[in-house]
């Protein structure tokens, strides 16, 4: 489409919602060369890492939901989680196939990443250009943020895809509204949805904007009405969950509302973690908001286009920081994560005016080269990366004798037993072993305020008469440290809690 255009003679304020971008040609096969090129590095930014990484705490418990049937699945989504069920069961699915190890349950991630990149392009070519369109898949495909939850074991990827999808098929539905493409946006919306509550910000604003934009409005009532079913079928889940706390537990630990709202545009440029991690967002921060403000500087087409993006996506944004000021407080950069595809589209359009456009594309090269960077920066420094619940479990090794084990921050023990089988909670009377050891998890990246310091494993005491420390391992997010008696010794939860390696702050007594 070539730009945002009235929809009629007689298009006046109530209107201009209604806006459409005008068809364009297929891609030259130059853009086609392009976006092949971008498919390449987005494959290779996302497959050949996925082993490297542990499992995270979030991942874990994912594993836990899929290696049980499917009806044990459904149940722990209400009990345990605190998302909408459709991630889970695809990688249910999918988990048949592939297994449940790091690369197998990962690799859906990574392709439901890899094709989002396609879907961002046609937005791009649909909104703005060619260039325009180069540039979004470029941004996509390295973007730290979105490589990142590309191998994560979550449903971000998936929410990410479908609202992509929604948002184009939303802007074919403003252009030629037929049952056809008002059914496939209807369709779009609903599984994002179902993919996570927050896929609302977005769907909503679309919804508005084809109210205004789609006449009559009863061609669009069998469209909104399947939508709303969907969401009302998702709100007594939505409902027991939250009574559950599982939200409102992961946004304790990513600090305050102020934080986390400054740390959005941060972590959405560059991830979690990075060398000069100060210096290089900033650099970052300043290349995209070059692209933005080269947004002024273009025509017409690219300044309306431009608009009617950042009006669905700045809704998308202040709805839940408005929610949050009157106490629905769910904000944080991974639930806005569907938020990347439109403000990367922006940026994109900025790079791509006429205007002066060999800096435009200079800018894009720059900030492309520098998220690739980022991302192989992750990928080859353990301190950037996910908690290490794997690296520990190797450490601690089979057991040999019976064994308790101290682990800080507290836990149940399922996540941990993924990596440690037959893991479980030691008995409030206690039971006799011949070994404890203690371990400490750094905490997750990205929680708010907090940084990934470990505590020291110098001048620990005995965890009970009779043993003695035999060995220590320390690594980039974890420590263990192994004691051993020469005969079983009886021990209980409360004796252990408190000689943990982090003991003010508690921690999961086990036996094994």
């Amino acid at each position: 489409m070539e730009g945002i255009a009235k929809t009629g003679a007689s298009a006046g304020l109530a209107r201009a919602p209604g806006a459409y971008v005008r068809a364009r040609a297929l891609p030259l096969p130059g853009a086609a060369y392009a976006l092949a090129g971008a498919l390449g590095v987005a494959v290779l930014l996302r497959f050949a890492t996925l082993h490297l990484q542990s499992f995270d705490f979030d991942e874990l418990q994912t594993v836990r939901l899929l290696r049980g049937g499917f009806g044990d699945l459904l149940a722990g989504i209400a009990r345990d989680e605190s998302t909408p069920p459709l991630y889970y069961i695809v990688a249910w699915g999918w988990c048949k196939l592939f297994g449940t190890g790091e690369v197998g349950l990962r690799s859906l991630s990574a392709v439901l990443g890899t094709v989002t990149i396609p879907v961002v392009y046609a937005i791009a070519r649909e909104l703005a250009s060619r260039r325009a369109a180069i540039i979004a898949a470029a941004l996509t495909a390295t973007s730290p943020w979105l490589v990142w939850y590309s191998q994560e074991a979550r449903a971000y990827a998936l929410v990410l895809l479908l609202a992509a999808l929604s948002l184009w098929l939303f802007l074919g539905a403003v252009r030629e509204p037929s049952a056809l493409r008002l059914a496939s946006w209807a369709i779009a919306s609903a599984l994002a949805l179902a993919a996570h509550y927050f896929a609302v910000f977005l769907v909503v604003p679309e919804a508005a904007w084809l109210l205004f934009a789609v006449r009559p409005q009863r061609r669009l009532l069998p469209a909104l009405a399947g939508v709303a079913l969907v969401a009302g079928g998702l709100l007594p889940l939505a409902l027991h969950q939250r009574a559950q706390g599982h939200g409102d537990q992961m946004i304790r630990v990513s600090g305050s509302l102020p934080l986390r709202v400054a740390q959005l545009p941060k972590q959405s440029l560059v991830g979690y973690a990075a060398p000069a991690k100060f210096w290089v967002a900033a650099l970052a921060g300043l290349l995209a908001l070059a692209g933005l403000v080269r947004l002024a500087r273009g025509g017409a087409r690219e300044r309306r286009a431009a608009a009617a993006l950042a009006a669905i996506t700045g809704a998308a944004v202040a709805v839940p920081l408005a929610l949050a000021l009157v106490g629905l407080d769910y904000v944080d950069a991974r639930n806005l994560i569907a938020t990347c595809v439109p403000l990367a589209i922006l940026i994109a359009i900025g790079f791509s005016t006429r205007r002066a456009p060999g800096w435009g594309a200079a800018g894009a090269l720059a900030l492309s080269v520098l998220f690739c960077a980022i991302t192989v920066s992750v990928a080859a420094t353990p301190a950037y990366q996910r908690e290490d619940w794997r690296g520990a479990a190797r450490s601690l090794g089979a057991p040999v004798v019976a064994r308790a084990i101290v682990l800080t921050p507290p836990s149940s023990p399922e996540p941990f037993a993924v990596y440690l089988p037959s893991l479980r909670p030691l008995p409030a009377g206690g039971a006799a072993v011949r070994e404890v050891d203690l371990v400490a998890i750094a905490n997750t990246l990205g929680r708010a305020g907090h940084g990934r310091a470990l505590p020291s494993p110098a001048g620990l005491r005995s965890p009970a008469p009779g043993f003695h420390q035999i060995q220590v391992t320390t690594a980039a997010t974890y420590v263990t440290v192994r004691f051993r008696s020469p005969r079983p010794v009886r021990v209980t939860p409360r004796s252990l809690a408190r000689v943990g390696l982090q003991a003010k702050v508690g921690a999961g007594v086990f036996i094994q």
